[in-house]
């Protein structure tokens, strides 16, 4: 799991940098739940909730359920907090996703935005334990190593050749720096479990697959230096990247706009994955979309 202390180094410029590209996530989620999951439920968690966006979004569209927002990082949870009403039946709670020992639940809904690829495959043991008898777990995850990915982006956008960037710049300061720059990224990018692998997890836990979802999205950037900033402050490139020389933003910025005119646009495709699963005991049968 990324180390808390980068997400707290993170809370105050994560949402405001990636605000469109984690809204439309919250919003197809919120989407994918609204058709499997009956409006009458009484307890949600959100695991891992950063600044609470899909919180909000689940409040809104359950606004007679209790949610339960659970992060590892203190800042991200005083963000999320700040922007709750006395309304807003909310509880937000610092504790480790991979155990949830001060958010035991029990649960009918768990949902999780872009969060569980940081966490360990045991996670799945812990989030069985802590749904009700036919509960729900909805997440969005990155389609990362998904034989369906779109091979387009990273061909002719500017964002998805980032680490290309990344890579012809940082020789320049390895040197001077006691951690790598590359081989961190590149790590925790083989370190990710695929979407197919997070669905045999599940399913050998009896949480069976009840909607699947691939959806491509391409966001524009307005200059080299908010692309750049936008992706070190989520993610990857967050955990790797954060807290570089300015010179090292600098020289990545420069190649970024070579990009921008060779071709032509500053923008970024995602390629993400939605699921919602159900406890059930029981085999994928006609309810199945996948």
């Amino acid at each position: 799991m990324m180390r808390t202390v980068d997400y707290d180094s993170l809370a105050n410029r994560y949402e405001a940098m990636n605000s469109p590209l984690y809204r439309y996530l919250a919003e197809e989620t919120v989407r994918s739940v609204r058709r499997r999951v009956p409006a009458g439920i009484a307890d949600i968690l959100d695991l891992c909730c950063g600044t609470g966006i899909l919180t909000f979004a689940l409040a809104r569209e359950y606004p007679n359920s209790a949610i339960v927002a659970v992060d590892a990082s203190k800042n991200m949870l005083d963000a999320a907090s700040s922007k709750a009403t006395p309304a807003d039946r909310i509880r937000f709670v610092r504790d480790d996703a991979n155990t949830l020992a001060a958010a035991a639940g029990p649960y009918d809904l768990i949902a999780c935005n872009y969060g569980l690829q940081w966490l360990s495959p045991s996670v799945v043991d812990t989030l069985r334990a802590r749904l009700r008898e036919g509960g729900y777990i909805a997440a969005a995850l990155p389609s990362h190593g998904e034989p369906h990915r779109s091979d387009a982006g990273a061909a002719t956008r500017a964002g998805n050749k980032l680490l290309d960037c990344v890579c012809r710049v940082a020789p320049a300061y390895e040197a001077e720096l006691e951690r790598g720059i590359v081989k961190p990224v590149i790590d925790l990018w083989r370190r990710f479990r695929t979407v197919k692998q997070w669905i045999e997890r599940f399913e050998q836990h009896g949480i069976h697959v009840v909607e699947q979802r691939t959806l491509t999205r391409v966001f524009s950037y307005a200059s080299p230096e908010e692309l750049l900033h936008s992706a070190i402050s989520r993610g990857v490139f967050g955990n790797c990247l954060d807290g570089l020389p300015d010179d090292f933003y600098r020289d990545v910025a420069e190649e970024l706009a070579a990009l921008y005119r060779k071709y032509g646009n500053l923008e970024e495709e995602n390629v993400s994955t939605f699921l919602v699963l159900r406890y059930s005991g029981t085999t994928c049968g006609d309810e199945s979309d996948v």
